[in-house]
């Protein structure tokens, strides 16, 4: 049986992928705190504040704007039995 190879991409992967844009585009007031990193986020990606958040704190599945922008989709996964997903 001939399968086809594609590239996976875990929620911890993205997961990771969108705290680290929003840290980077944190800015520093003033008084030295950092914040707007995520509201900068969420109109890169087309969706609300609380929505990113919610993806972020993982109570929410990735918006379909999120995933589009990532050039990402949702599929199930079929791994073969005995295998390790580690490897």
């Amino acid at each position: 049986m001939k399968f086809q190879t594609v590239q996976v991409v875990t929620a911890d992967e993205l997961l990771k992928h969108l705290i680290g844009e929003v840290e980077a585009n944190h800015k520093t007031s003033k008084s030295g705190n950092r914040r707007g990193g995520a509201s900068i986020v969420a109109r890169e990606y087309g969706v609300s504040q609380q929505d990113l958040s919610n993806t972020i704190n993982n109570s929410l599945t990735p918006h379909k704007r999120i995933l589009n922008k990532l050039g990402l989709e949702k599929r199930s996964l079929y791994v073969r039995k005995g295998s390790k997903s580690d490897e």
